[in-house]
């Protein structure tokens, strides 16, 4: 029989090591790293259950987080109904426009300070081209094309926008279908037989709870590891490679229909095509313009990550317009404006990297700042009463 003396003392000697291995990292990660790269910060504080929607960002709210690159606060505030900037007032200002934007974390902008969102550098934008307006952001991180869609009709008319843009993420498609995301409970739409849409029985979830206070000891631990931390995204990113389809998407892992044309067949085109209808038709009945743009992704605009896919997927073809181009089509079919951003970045690689960074689905200052220029060139002139609405131009 050995003697367990020789099992025991090894083992509490490799476990004591990889302990002091782990601590050891633990401690230089949180001396050389800055620290909002791997505090943990939960924010469920900055969202609020709600019956319809499943989820939106909170009233009055001011919450902060520190730029890791600058150490400055950055601040995201709200109104009394969610929406930036945290001033505006539902009553209109005489004599001034408005446009209301609906989407998701893309749209809300978070990383990035206050002025430098969308809405922000979008009225900016408006202004310098004379046109008195306000540009309001009704965005909310998760959100999938049908609750921007829900949001929309609540807000339409407690806003009263001259007009409504609509950003679509390449993840929306996998949240069109879900029916839970991040544990809390969506709205959910199917086409019925007459392919129009049916609302799917849907249950608010009770409350929103702190992902950590709940958890186990151990768990608790990890989330709020820097080691872990650090290697979370790529941790998460490799999980969800690993997964299905809609996991990647949620995640915007889903490269592969800028250069497998099949790919694009995983979405439901059809319920997308009914959403953006039906958000067209709720405009109309209003005498509102309504137009839709795609988030300009890493994978579609920025040069550099474009070439280290093209370097693992060897020859072939890559096609940067493929996602947009379906979009655009999907949407004009339904006689929607479309509004091409793919390209207006391709042409302008000097003034890049526009998102935060080369892994992040989201813009930094610069991207935004782009994709003001863009809007502008639409909305401008439709606010000047130039052109008709519907008429599914781009």
């Amino acid at each position: 029989m050995p003697d367990p003396r020789k099992i025991i003392f090894p083992a509490t000697a490799l476990l004591l090591g990889l302990g002091l291995f782990l601590a050891v990292i633990e401690i230089g990660i949180r001396v050389v790293v800055p620290s909002e790269r791997w505090r943990y910060r939960d924010s469920t504080h900055d969202f609020r259950i709600d019956p319809v929607l499943g989820w939106v960002r909170g009233p009055n709210l001011d919450s902060g987080r520190l730029d890791y690159m600058t150490n400055e606060l950055i601040r995201t505030r709200t109104n009394s109904d969610g929406l930036m900037p945290h001033d505006v007032s539902r009553p209109r200002r005489d004599g001034v426009s408005r446009v209301l934007l609906v989407g998701d974390s893309t749209i809300v902008g978070s990383g990035v300070d206050e002025e430098q969102r969308i809405h922000a550098q979008l009225q900016r934008q408006l202004q310098a081209g004379g046109i008195e307006v306000e540009v309001l952001n009704a965005g909310t991180e998760g959100w999938a094309t049908d609750q921007a869609m829900l949001r929309m009709e609540q807000l339409i008319d407690l806003y009263d926008p001259d007009m409504v843009l609509h950003c679509i993420c390449a993840n929306d498609f996998a949240g069109n279908t879900a029916t839970v995301f991040n544990g809390i409970n969506k709205p959910r739409f199917e086409l019925d037989g007459d392919r129009r849409l049916a609302a799917m029985p849907f249950q608010a979830t009770e409350q929103l709870r702190e992902y950590v206070a709940h958890r186990s000891l151990p768990t608790r631990l990890i989330q709020h590891s820097a080691f872990y931390r650090v290697l979370r995204p790529r941790i998460t990113a490799l999980r969800a490679r690993l997964g299905n389809w809609e996991a990647r998407n949620v995640l915007g892992l889903t490269d592969e229909w800028y250069y497998d044309p099949q790919a694009l067949e995983n979405a439901n085109w059809e319920l997308f095509s009914a959403l953006i209808e039906r958000m067209a038709r709720a405009a109309a009945e209003r005498e509102v313009e309504f137009a839709v743009y795609t988030h300009p992704a890493v994978g579609a605009v920025w040069d550099p990550f474009i070439d280290g896919v093209q370097g693992r997927i060897g020859d072939r073809p890559y096609d940067r317009l493929a996602l947009e181009n379906r979009i655009r089509d999907e949407v004009q079919a339904v006689g929607v404006r479309f509004v091409p951003l793919v390209d207006y970045f391709a042409g302008r690689q000097e003034r890049g990297p526009f998102h935060l960074s080369p892994n992040d689905p989201h813009c930094n200052s610069a991207g935004y700042e782009l994709q003001a220029e863009a809007l502008a060139a639409l909305v401008g002139p439709r606010l000047l009463g130039q052109g008709a609405a519907g008429d599914g131009g781009e």
